[in-house]
């Protein structure tokens, strides 16, 4: 009897590290620190209401329709990394920060955070769109979007975060999952999108 033996090829350390860097880098990671941040610096006492209903509407429920759209089979694996299979997620996520945005816009909620959810929505609505003929980088332009915040709320102090983005960057290129040209455009928009935002609600 023949025996054929399998050579197993483990991933190299920097494969492993880019692997490490995009779950903790990912969107909703660097979201959810956005907002948790946004709700520390609002004095309001409701902030952290609002921030729970931010992340259930931002976060949670397109997270749940990921999983939900994998278990049927209609995406091929949770980091979306075929183009034509984002779409149905975009428009999770686009719809839950409409509802989070107009419910903060009509309510009492802290501005920063109100802020937060405008500038989530028009990151997204320009995920959607370029996404129809081209794909950009989530990754790199949700820590840039967070990183301007964080800045504009802590200055300094926010320098490892703000040197954070081109690692996120490096890994997604590193995993093939996105080109140099996909990463750097996902970083600009992010912040400047960001950075507009916080400066039309004058909480920059």
């Amino acid at each position: 009897m023949l025996h054929v033996q399998t050579e197993v090829i483990l991933p190299s350390w920097d494969e492993r590290l880019a692997r490490w860097v995009s779950l903790v880098g990912s969107p909703p990671m660097t979201v959810l620190v956005g907002i948790l941040l946004g709700a520390h610096a609002s004095a309001d006492p409701t902030a952290w209401m609002w921030a729970a209903a931010i992340l259930v509407a931002v976060i949670l429920s397109p997270l749940l329709f990921i999983l939900y759209l994998r278990l049927k089979g209609e995406i091929t694996d949770l980091d979306l990394s075929v183009r034509d299979q984002r779409i149905k997620p975009i428009l999770a996520t686009l719809a839950g920060s409409t509802i989070a945005w107009l419910a903060m816009d009509l309510g009492t909620a802290p501005r920063l955070l109100a802020a937060l959810c405008e500038a989530a929505w028009a990151q997204t609505a320009i995920v959607l769109s370029v996404t129809l003929r081209w794909k950009i980088s989530v990754h790199s332009m949700a820590a840039a979007g967070t990183a301007v915040m964080i800045w504009s709320l802590f200055g300094y102090v926010a320098a490892p975060v703000v040197a954070g983005v081109p690692l996120i960057a490096w890994s997604r290129v590193r995993l093939g999952r996105h080109t140099v040209s996909q990463t750097v455009a996902g970083a600009l928009t992010g912040g400047i999108v960001m950075a507009i935002v916080l400066c039309f609600n004058n909480v920059a």
